[in-house]
């Protein structure tokens, strides 16, 4: 698989890394905690709110975009926790931090996996900064190739100028160069970097920026933000955030109620996965699956795995989508055509 000049000077590096994907590992944290008196919400922006004095609460206006409802929460102490979002917040409440955010963009490539690959590989480049090559289910992913961007909404735009640039890197290091026919998928994100709101120089390289995290107590409200951070240290960060709640408020008698469970989970095949996946009407019951998006991407890896976003190369699953939008639509009383119209233009966008 590699050429020899690739592995003539290797070393064991052993890393841990999550399972099945880092979208179930975030609601294997959510789900087990939720409960009639704390409910977890998805697609339930927030638009805006103030501090009530005489309460002494905060009053957040809140936007259900499922159920197509406004509403207004009152808490008595907020935990800004929302990522790349962290400072956009902080500026509509009127709240200043010492921290702020500078966005780290990564974009992986997603090839069809060698038989022979099955341990993570990790390449030395030119600019002495390294890449991955890592086993994933039927696919190999590779990367990241990374740039510091201004803005969240930037990094997640289309990312396909770094297509040739991740290839060329990866046939320097392969028996057999690859092609972008071999391409299943691609994965882009926005890491948001914690530095000090007084650094001058906010254009340093990207690999020079520390992943490190940051929590920051408003000294004036009850008022809580969190910069940086990585999954690697996410449970400490946790216990840190609520000891700094613990400061502020007292556990109300809901916060002892007990959490919901699940029954065992149903699943399901799809064409050209090997292993079985979730049942979409189940995760539509029981993990707050809203759309074919949420399913194929972040309750399954289908997205990932298979070419298209799931539809296949030659479009040759879209009857299968179709019965996906089917069962989800039909629990959620959702219009299935259009479900499914609109994800396969959305999949057609992103390949194209």
């Amino acid at each position: 698989m590699l050429g020899n000049s690739a592995s003539r000077l290797a070393l064991c590096y052993e890393e841990a890394r999550v399972r099945p994907s880092d979208a179930r590992f975030v609601l294997s944290w959510i789900l087990p905690h939720r409960n009639p008196d704390r409910p977890a919400l998805n697609y339930c922006p927030l638009g805006g709110g103030r501090w009530d004095a005489a309460r002494k609460q905060w009053r957040l206006e809140l936007t259900d975009l499922i159920l197509y409802r406004q509403f207004e929460a009152r808490v008595r102490c907020v935990v800004n926790a929302a990522g790349c979002w962290t400072d956009t917040i902080n500026a509509c409440f009127g709240r200043a931090s010492p921290w702020q955010h500078l966005f780290g963009r990564g974009v992986f490539i997603g090839i069809r996996r060698d038989p022979r690959h099955h341990s993570p590989l990790i390449m030395r480049m030119e600019n002495h900064d390294a890449m991955s090559l890592i086993p994933w289910g039927p696919v190999s992913l590779w990367g990241p190739a990374d740039s510091l961007v201004a803005s969240p909404e930037e990094g997640f735009e289309p990312s396909f100028r770094d297509v040739p640039h991740l290839i060329d890197q990866l046939n320097r290091h392969l028996a057999r160069p690859l092609t972008p026919e071999s391409i299943v998928s691609m994965r882009r994100g926005v890491r948001p970097l914690a530095v000090a709101r007084s650094r001058a120089d906010t254009r340093a390289p990207i690999e020079h920026l520390s992943r490190r995290s940051a929590i920051y107590r408003d000294p004036e409200l009850p008022w809580i933000s969190v910069y940086g951070g990585k999954l690697t240290y996410c449970l400490a960060l946790a216990h840190s955030v609520a000891a700094r709640v613990a400061e502020i408020v007292e556990p109300s008698a809901s916060d002892r109620s007990l959490p919901m469970s699940a029954p065992a989970p149903q699943t399901e095949t799809f064409p050209g996965l090997a292993a079985p996946v979730l049942s979409a009407r189940w995760c539509a019951k029981h993990e707050l699956c809203w759309t074919l998006e949420d399913y194929l991407r972040r309750r399954t890896n289908i997205a990932q795995w298979v070419a298209r976003g799931g539809l296949g190369e030659r479009m040759q699953n879209r009857h299968r989508i179709n019965e996906i939008a089917g069962q989800i639509g039909g629990f959620r009383g959702q219009d299935t055509q259009s479900m499914a119209s609109a994800y396969a233009g959305g999949a057609d966008q992103e390949i194209a």
